[in-house]
Parts: structure tokens; sequence; C-alpha cells
């Protein structure tokens, strides 16, 4: 299951939020991912999209992660500024959306060439 992770203003109004997952694996790699990105829609443009995708990966980072997941129905070069990149077209998984990837650590695209499985379905 995932976590909602919200971002509030001062006076508790909600901001910006999205869903955080760890996902099961192959017992060496820690895999994360990120889901429903969304900010308030007259809150946009001032950068709390970014601030929780930088305190996400910052989370991911300290637990260890290895890879970190995402389905970008966005434009995905909002997700590259943060250092993700698009999967392969061949492990692609769902049309209208760009499967990306963040490697933490010693994981890379070979390891999901490899071992495709590592990938998870829609979330």
């Amino acid at each position: 299951l995932g976590t909602w992770m919200v971002l509030a203003d001062a006076a508790g109004a909600l901001v910006a939020s999205y869903l955080q997952w760890t996902f099961p694996s192959d017992g060496q790699l820690k895999l994360f991912g990120i889901g429903s990105l969304a900010t308030v829609p007259q809150r946009r443009k001032n950068g709390f999209g970014t601030a929780l995708v930088r305190c996400a990966i910052d989370d991911f980072t300290a637990r260890g992660g290895d890879i970190v997941f995402l389905y970008a129905y966005i434009d995905p070069r909002f997700y590259a500024r943060h250092g993700f990149v698009a999967l392969d077209q061949e492990l692609q998984r769902h049309a209208g959306s760009t499967a990306m990837a963040l490697f933490l650590r010693q994981a890379n695209m070979d390891t999901l060439r490899a071992n495709p499985a590592l990938i998870p379905g829609y979330f």
C-alpha cells in the first residue's frame, strides 16, 4: 500500500500531495515509487511539486533506496530535472504515460533490462 504525503500551507490548506510506495524486490535492491503527484491548480508554478519530489528522493535515499519508479502523465522533463530517466521503449507498460526511474545506488538501466520483473506494474 502507498502512503499519502501532503503539503499544506500555514493555514492548513492542502497545496500539493503524492503517494509514496515501497515495492517488494529481489531481496537485494530497495525499490520505491512516487505516484499521483498533484498540486492544487491555483497554487501551481510555485515549486510545491518540486519540493515534494525532492522530499521523496531525500527520504528514499536516506532509507537506502536503489531505484525510484514513477509513471509520468505530465511532460517527463519535469521529472528529468530531478534525475529520472525514461525507461527503454520495450520496458514501457502503459500507453499515455512514460515509465521513469531514478537510480540512486548500484542499480542502472542494465539492471532493469536484465530483470524487467523489478519494474512495478501500474501504481
